[in-house]
C-alpha cells in the first residue's frame, strides 16, 4: 500500500518534460552571439561575444536575425560586401548556438511523445494516444524540414564570408526569417495538443 503510494509517476513526468521540451524550441535558448561588433572597423577590429540570448524559433524569427539586418546598406554601397562579409562570420554563433538545444530537444520529443502515445494506449496515462503520437510526427517533421528546407540555407549564408558575390546576402536572410517561422509551428502543435488534453479533455 506504502510502495504504491509513493510509486513515481513517469508517464506522467515523461509527458510534462517533453511539454517543456516543445516550448523550449518554440521560445528562447542561450549561446554565444555577438554582443558587439562594429561593422566600421570590420575586419580589422576584434568581434567580441558574450552570452546572451540567441534565442530560438521566435526570438530568432523576429529579434535576433532582423537585428543584423538594421542599416544593412544597399547594393552598390561600398559598405555593401564588407557588412554581408560580416554577416557571414556572425552566422555560426546564431545556428550553431540554436542547434545545440534544437537536436537534444527535438530527441527528446520524438522519444518523449512516443512513450506517452504508448503509456496513454495501455492506459498508463490520461489523454488519447493520438495526440501524443501527433506530438512525436511534428517533432519528426521539424527535424526534416530543418535538414531539407534550413541547413542549405544556413550553408549558404555562413559561407557568405568567402564568397565572391554578395548580392543576395539580405535576400537570404529574409528568406531564412520566414523559412524559420514554421519551426515555430511543429512544436506549438505538439506542445499546445498535450496540454489541451492534460487540462481540458
Amino acid at each position: 500500500m506504502a510502495s504504491s503510494a509513493l510509486r513515481f509517476p513517469i508517464p506522467q513526468a515523461v509527458a510534462a518534460t517533453t511539454v517543456g521540451c516543445s516550448f523550449m524550441l518554440v521560445g528562447t535558448s542561450f549561446s554565444d552571439s555577438p554582443a558587439s561588433i562594429s561593422p566600421s572597423t570590420y575586419p580589422a577590429g576584434l568581434i567580441h561575444t558574450d552570452t546572451t540570448s540567441t534565442g530560438h524559433a521566435i526570438t530568432q524569427s523576429y529579434i535576433t536575425v532582423p537585428a543584423l539586418l538594421v542599416d544593412f546598406p544597399s547594393l552598390g554601397h561600398p559598405s555593401h560586401a564588407p557588412r554581408a562579409t560580416l554577416l557571414g562570420h556572425q552566422w555560426p554563433l546564431i545556428w550553431v548556438g540554436g542547434n545545440n538545444v534544437f537536436r537534444p530537444a527535438s530527441a527528446v520529443g520524438v522519444l518523449g511523445y512516443c512513450f506517452a502515445a504508448w503509456s496513454a494506449r495501455k492506459g498508463a496515462l490520461r489523454g488519447d494516444w493520438r495526440l501524443f503520437a501527433l506530438g512525436a510526427v511534428c517533432h519528426v517533421g521539424n527535424v526534416v524540414y530543418s535538414a531539407v528546407a534550413m541547413q542549405p540555407l544556413n550553408d549558404r549564408i555562413d559561407a557568405l564570408r568567402r564568397a565572391v558575390d554578395k548580392t543576395k546576402a539580405v535576400q537570404m536572410a529574409r528568406d531564412w526569417i520566414r523559412g524559420n517561422r514554421w519551426r515555430v509551428v511543429f512544436p506549438l502543435v505538439a506542445g499546445t495538443a498535450t496540454v489541451v488534453q492534460a487540462f481540458l479533455m
